[in-house]
């Protein structure tokens, strides 16, 4: 003959059958007076113990585990591959190239004249050495920064040039 602890053999089934025997004990014990007002402790329902074991049930009858959020990565793998060789070409480029193109001072950063997005970042016909004042200046002054040539480039593109590779 099955009890009704014999019920609950799933998930949680131990705890639930732990927690509810000691109360059966207590109950089939002597019934005196004095067992009677002992206060016995409400047994806790068998869901309860699931939390701690890390989820439950899911309606489609799958255990629920809670999952670490998934990192969002900052950059593409094939970009953050371009930066490594961009940082090589770079510091060969300004070893090449030491005096800034607008200020006569040494240069110490590269100008993207047409920007860098895609293959842009590691086109260096579109590179300008420039010392960190010059950098500053060609963005306050775009205009200015258009009619400055270097090695016959512009130092900043022509509007409606930006993002593009070909002139």
């Amino acid at each position: 003959m099955k009890t009704y602890l014999d019920l609950f053999s799933g998930i949680g089934g131990q705890a639930f059958k732990q927690s509810h025997s000691v109360r059966l004990n207590l109950m089939n014990k002597s019934s005196s007076k004095t067992s009677a007002r002992r206060k016995t402790e409400t047994p806790k329902a068998p869901w309860v113990g699931l939390a701690k074991l890390g989820g439950g049930r899911a309606p489609n009858g799958g255990l629920l585990v809670k999952r670490e959020p998934k990192r969002i990565r900052t950059r593409t793998l094939a970009r953050a591959k371009q930066e490594r060789i961009y940082r090589r070409k770079r510091l060969a480029f300004l070893a090449l190239h030491r005096r800034c193109a607008v200020y006569l001072q040494p240069s110490e950063q590269v100008h993207h004249s047409r920007g860098r997005l895609g293959p842009l970042l590691l086109d260096e016909r579109w590179w300008i050495p420039v010392s960190s004042n010059g950098h500053e200046w060609i963005d306050r002054n775009r205009d200015q920064a258009r009619k400055i040539l270097w090695n016959g480039i512009s130092v900043l593109c022509a509007k409606g040039d930006w993002g593009k590779s070909d002139p």
